[in-house]
């Protein structure tokens, strides 16, 4: 088998590999370093293998470079298929979890006797809060978890906790954060939604 041939295969499986292993290490979607990266490398291995399909003279190089060929088809018509169902499914999903996440909270918050939900605070670490009751420490950090970011206000009468879900990590080779993000919040007045702005007290904004 030439060294063409190798080549060709290289580049398509690498195509295939690397766009995975960028998501999966550094925790984003892969579609922009995919999107650049895979295309190239399965479009020159494609021609590398076309080449060494012609230039092939052995059985084994040629059903190799026609093997090349036919899974670099493949990986560009699902490349292009499949890479925004899967990032839209996976936004769809960690969104559903801190949605849920959040209300199973108020739920639990909600259910709490004590007298009060603690001083004026903030935090969702502030001793004495309703954020450090019970179950609710647990859904907080299950909200974080879930890759969002809380925050948690609370007064003597009233409390809030919101958390921002960025929809996906992308950018080049370091996968940099993007600007795109939603935002759910609940509180103890019984609102539990999507809002366009973080809390800044013990009550969702909703306006």
């Amino acid at each position: 088998m030439k060294k063409i041939t190798f080549i060709a295969l290289i580049l398509v499986l690498g195509a295939i590999i690397l766009p995975i292993l960028h998501a999966v290490l550094l925790n984003c979607d892969g579609r922009m370093f995919g999107w650049i990266f895979s295309p190239l490398a399965i479009l020159l291995g494609l021609v590398l293998a076309i080449i060494a399909r012609i230039k092939e003279k052995s059985v084994l190089g040629q059903v190799v470079a026609t093997g090349t060929i036919t899974l670099a088809f493949i990986c560009l018509v699902l490349l292009w298929v499949a890479g925004t169902s899967l990032s839209a499914a996976r936004i769809k999903s960690r969104e559903a979890h801190v949605a849920a996440t959040l209300s199973s909270l108020r739920a639990v918050a909600h259910e709490d006797t004590t007298p009060g939900f603690g001083f004026a605070s903030g935090s969702c670490q502030s001793a004495g809060s309703i954020f450090k009751r019970g179950r609710v420490p647990d859904l907080i950090q299950a909200v974080q978890e879930g890759g969002a970011t809380p925050k948690c206000f609370s007064d003597s009468q009233a409390w809030a906790v919101s958390a921002v879900i960025p929809q996906a990590k992308k950018g080049g080779l370091f996968c940099s954060q993007t600007n795109n993000y939603s935002i759910y919040c609940v509180d103890s007045a019984g609102f539990s939604g999507r809002v366009t702005q973080e809390a800044v007290g013990p009550v969702c904004v909703t306006i």
